[in-house]
């Protein structure tokens, strides 16, 4: 599902925009890392409007900051405000999926 969240937005209200709960501050406080929460993630917002250059320092900073919350790290990556790619280590994607097959199980008996 794509939702424009125009462009320019803040990263508080682009967390929120999807149930997630901003940080003050862009966690830059004693508590609470990270530009917000969503489910169990650690979330950092990128904002730009046609390209993000991913980097090992990048995902660093998500892994740390996730580290501190006691969360798995989320990149939120929004271009031109509409599209959201949001980054996860393979193992957490795996474990999702494997939860989601279990579920799927037990509804189909």
């Amino acid at each position: 599902m794509s939702r424009d969240y125009g462009t320019n937005k803040t990263e508080q209200a682009i967390i929120k925009s999807f149930g997630g709960k901003p940080h003050k501050n862009s966690g830059r406080g004693k508590v609470n890392k990270g530009d917000g929460t969503y489910k169990g993630f650690t979330v950092d917002v990128k904002e730009t409007k046609s390209s993000f250059t991913m980097s090992k320092s990048v995902w660093a900073k998500v892994c740390t900051d996730s580290v501190k919350n006691n969360q798995d790290p989320m990149l939120l990556v929004v271009l031109d405000g509409g599209t959201r790619l949001a980054v996860v280590e393979f193992d957490t994607l795996d474990r999702l999926l494997d939860i989601e097959e279990q579920w799927e199980e037990d509804q189909n008996g």
